[in-house]
């Protein structure tokens, strides 16, 4: 995006903001009004980057309070929602499994499983990295700073240039394979949190892991098949010349890694068993990150802690908040309402074939966490009001935030793209022909899996 455009649309949100406080929409409180005027703000702001995007979620909750009046355990009511403190538990099992080289050796040893004969090959290996990493980096950003480095340097060996079509279907298979297998368990990405403590604060229970898993794991892990299916179907059949045998290293884990591997397994168990302990799994998340910083036990220092990544932490919980005041204002139960009264009558699935759209729309213009703070309270509040199960409107969120076309629509992708290893054509031929089928089957395969359980 060039300078021009991110002036042009931080000016639109400034505007916004001076228009909101006009209260130019009739029907509507004085609070509705700047509430839709700091809406349009964070979005405009969120796209524009021109300053990053943690420093503009911050911003929402410090406007709300002086520009709305919005008080300060609502302004403040994402940092509150336990979902958030899961970032933080994340960020610290992320350190761990970096400084421990442990991330490094699972990507090295599942690469070294077999003989690197094509590119076929590596779009399998794609997908099977995004399934292992699944549980172990609840973060998006942290498989890929593992996974690119490494899939650079198989390229590097076969001898595949830079930004070559090659190097293209490599990388670009190993986004969408993280991407879809990211979606199938709660820690798996940032999205999956901010959506189940969404779902969380507007039916005022939490959701647990188990709970996320049979709710949206199945039509996910679907939907990782297909992908995977027909990236296989669409890439080239090119074959390298001299093929990589990586002979079996069987190098012994070290200490750090062993003591990282087992509290990431444990972790991964008591996630598992929520449903018996009903502790939420953001507190579990935390609770394994101290572990990492305990003597003896743990593989972390004091002075790891400036490597954390708080960005993440200030980003959800500013989007998150930005959710509180548009459902304390009145405008989410405004939108809905609007909604069915333009669209009469909807059934179920109408409805959550026009909120997926609408969802994907949004998300053409800004990141998947943004996207689920502004719409999501609004479809919630529908399937509510039409006496559906609110869950529908979380799947909405997933639905219409899952798929990608252009890098800035995640922030991970960016890693890809800033490697210089892909061309943008190149990036949005093969994107482009997997979003289309991903926005026509999503939404089936989410809407009929829900319709079955619930």
């Amino acid at each position: 995006m060039t300078k021009a455009i991110s002036y042009i649309l931080a000016a639109i949100g400034v505007v916004a903001l001076g228009l909101a406080y006009l209260e130019p929409i009739s029907g509507l409180t004085t609070e509705g009004n700047r509430a839709i005027g700091l809406t349009i703000f964070a979005a405009t702001w969120w796209v524009a980057e021109l300053i990053p995007g943690p420093l503009t979620s911050i911003l929402i909750p410090v406007l709300a309070i002086l520009y709305i009046g919005t008080d300060i355990p609502t302004a403040m009511g994402g940092f509150l929602v336990p979902a958030i403190w899961f970032f933080l538990g994340a960020s610290m099992m992320m350190t761990a499994v970096t400084k421990t080289g442990l991330g490094d050796r699972i990507g090295t040893r599942l690469s070294a499983g077999g003989r690197i004969t094509s590119i076929r090959s590596l779009v399998l290996m794609s997908f099977t990295l995004g399934i292992v990493f699944g549980p172990i980096l609840p973060s998006l950003v942290a498989k890929y700073m593992v996974a690119v480095p490494i899939y650079i340097g198989i390229l590097k060996k076969l001898g595949v240039k830079a930004r070559s079509k090659e190097a293209a279907w490599a990388l670009m298979s190993l986004a969408i394979g993280m991407r879809t297998s990211a979606l199938i368990v709660l820690n798996g990405d940032v999205l999956n949190i901010v959506t189940a403590g969404l779902l969380g604060v507007h039916r005022g229970q939490t959701v647990s892991w188990g709970e996320f898993l049979s709710a949206f794991g199945p039509p996910a892990a679907a939907w990782t098949m297909l992908s995977l299916l027909l990236l296989l179907l669409l890439s080239p059949r090119t074959k390298f010349p001299k093929p990589i045998q990586h002979s079996s290293l069987a190098t012994p884990l070290g200490a750090n890694e062993k003591k990282a591997l087992i509290v990431l397994g444990a972790g991964i168990i008591i996630w598992g068993l929520d449903f018996i302990h009903k502790i939420d799994p953001s507190w579990i998340a935390v609770l394994l990150g101290i572990v990492f910083f305990l003597p003896r036990v743990g593989v972390l220092s004091g002075k790891d802690l400036n490597k954390l990544d708080y960005g993440i932490f200030i980003y959800g919980g500013g989007a998150l908040s930005l959710s509180f005041i548009l459902l304390s204002s009145g405008v989410a139960v405004l939108l809905s309402d609007a909604i069915a009264s333009l669209g009469g009558n909807l059934d179920t699935f109408t409805a959550f074939i026009i909120f997926s759209i609408l969802t994907s729309l949004v998300h053409f213009g800004m990141t998947g966490v943004a996207t689920a703070s502004i719409v999501q309270p609004i479809s919630m509040q529908f399937f509510s009001s039409v006496g559906a199960n609110p869950i529908l409107g979380a799947a909405t969120a997933i639905v219409g935030n899952a798929w990608f076309i252009f890098p800035y629509q995640l922030i991970p992708t960016m890693i890809i793209l800033r490697s210089g290893w892909v061309a943008m054509d190149d990036w949005i031929k093969i994107t482009v022909t997997w979003a289309i089928v991903s926005m026509a089957i999503l939404p089936l395969l989410y809407y009929g899996w829900l319709m079955f359980i619930l």
